[in-house]
């Protein structure tokens, strides 16, 4: 009857699934798969409390893969195992004689105070020692030979738990102190002496207490058909990544070599992926953040938006090969600089005296609005203007309205400038004031026309000669447009005798006249 219930109980528990088992990485210590044909202790965790020398074994078939076969073998590690004041030992063995003197599975020497599972071949006993105290008594019974079994022990300081198969079968409330193994044996110990006859498979240390759904959940995960590891091996942790303190720069300028370190316990820095994003990207686009640096340490690089200014938030997220993720977030404020206000290019323009003008030309100012800029206008022959305004049309179309003096011609530079209180900017342009010929020319000139005559004609003459030099420059416009043609005659006198030299002619409104007597006619 008890047999009858003991596999009903087995049967029901061997349908749970392996996310029962709540352990983490933390919790495993050590596991040994003891898969490999020769010497194999690798430990599979981060601790990393590799067996390290010793006499190899015989690869064997195991309850998961492959195991060991032991006969007379004995290995050891100097790596230190630290459980504390709980833990669990949990490790699947096959006899091959239950006669003939002591066995052992595995023994932790702690100076005086060792953790070993024991077996009394000659008498079929189990004998259990936790820190050097005996717990579970000495007499359990045989368990045969030729078939896997999974023994199970788990201790906290006040009570510790047996288990065969994944079903406890054994309870004791010894004290506890520390267990930590500074040097641990499989197969053999006693110099040797005692040594384990049969396989070995799937030797595991915790420093937790595992709990009986735990324990039957290994014992599950060890069924000779599951064809694959423990599901307690060691579980991905979270990659790290350090702060980033927040940060201001200055509109139109760029963030530069922000540092920062990546980590993760299991993947090696340089396989850590950094990506990161803005969350205004109307200040700053995801694109221009710009990520680099080596193994773990990485920097970042950005670049705002020209000519915009606000918060933003940047998120910066470090994945591991696991796929498991860790950000770190930082903000960005990007201080309001003064643009200087722009002003479009105004072409030369012509206008008739006493008339008036309008120029059109377009301001754009970021920073201000068009109705708080100023505008202000120079020349360069003041003489020639009676009145200037500005109006402004809309938000860029701004109106330049000018008028010319009468009776004056010529020509003038003209400045038109706009400033926001800080910042200006200008364009220039020439004005030609031409004639009114409707009200200049309403009389016959003579032939040649009188000093009076020459004047309204609207005819300028700039004339320079220089005696160092022996160089003539004549420059003539026709501000009225009424002369056919303009001509100039230049003549050498000696002796009261005058000799051409030179005789120009040109149809044309404007013109100079350049010549040059340094090397014919000097002084």
């Amino acid at each position: 009857m008890k047999l009858t219930k003991l596999f009903l109980v087995i049967g029901m528990i061997l349908i749970l699934p392996a996310s029962v088992l709540g352990l983490t990485a933390g919790d495993t210590q050590a596991y040994y798969k003891l898969e490999n044909s020769g010497f194999n202790y690798i430990d599979s965790t981060p601790t990393g409390a590799d067996i390290t020398s010793g006499s190899a074994p015989i690869q064997s078939t195991g309850i998961i893969n492959y195991g060991q076969d032991y006969s007379g073998d004995r290995t050891w590690t100097s790596t230190t195992i630290t459980t504390g004041g709980s833990g669990s030992v949990n490790i699947w063995f096959n006899a091959d004689n239950e006669g003939g003197g002591s066995r052992m599975f595995f023994d932790a020497n702690d100076g005086s105070a060792r953790t070993f599972m024991y077996w009394y071949g000659n008498s079929g006993a189990y004998n259990f020692l936790i820190d050097g105290v005996a717990v579970f008594g000495s007499t359990m019974g045989a368990v045969g030979t030729g078939s896997w079994k999974m023994v199970t022990m788990t201790w906290t300081p006040t009570a510790q738990t047996l288990y065969l198969d994944g079903i406890p079968i054994a309870f004791d409330t010894q004290t506890l102190t520390t267990t930590d193994f500074t040097t641990t044996y499989v197969g053999c110990h006693n110099g040797g002496a005692d040594c384990w006859d049969g396989d070995l498979d799937e030797l595991s240390i915790w420093n937790s207490t595992l709990s009986g759904l735990d324990v039957m959940d290994l014992y599950n995960g060890g069924a000779p058909t599951s064809n694959q590891q423990y599901p307690y091996a060691p579980s991905n942790t979270y990659p790290q990544i350090t702060d980033i303190a927040n940060q201001v720069i200055f509109e139109d300028t760029s963030l530069e070599n922000v540092l920062f370190n990546v980590t993760d316990t299991e993947d090696a820095p340089a396989t850590l992926v950094v990506t990161s994003w803005s969350s205004n990207e109307a200040l700053v686009l995801n694109s221009s953040i710009l990520l680099g640096g080596t193994n773990g340490e990485r920097h970042l690089n950005l670049t705002p938006i020209a000519d915009q200014f606000g918060n933003t938030t940047i998120n910066v997220t470090v994945t591991d090969t696991g796929g498991l993720t860790n950000s770190t977030t930082f903000n960005l404020e990007v201080l309001n600089v003064n643009d200087p206000p722009s002003i479009t290019p105004v072409n030369d323009k012509v206008m008739i005296e006493g008339a008036s003008i309008t120029v059109g030309f377009n301001v754009t100012d970021i920073d201000n609005l068009y109705t708080d800029l100023s505008y202000a206008t120079s020349f360069s022959n003041a003489l020639l203007f009676s009145n200037y305004t500005f109006s402004n049309f809309n938000t860029s179309a701004q109106e330049y309205n000018l008028t010319a003096n009468d009776p004056i011609f010529g020509k003038s530079l003209v400045n038109i400038s706009v400033s926001d209180g800080e910042f200006s900017n200008s364009t220039l342009f020439l004005m030609t004031v031409n004639c009114n010929t409707t009200t200049r020319y309403n009389t016959t000139f003579n032939d040649p026309p009188t000093t009076v005559e020459l004047q309204d004609m609207c005819y300028d003459i700039d004339v320079s000669f220089n005696l160092d030099t022996d160089i003539l420059n004549y420059n003539y416009t026709d501000y009225g447009g009424t002369v056919n043609k303009s001509w100039i005659y230049v003549y050498k006198t000696t002796g009261g005798v005058n000799q051409e030299l030179d005789y120009e002619t040109s149809e044309n409104l404007t013109a100079t006249w350049y010549f040059d007597y340094s090397g014919t006619n000097p002084n």
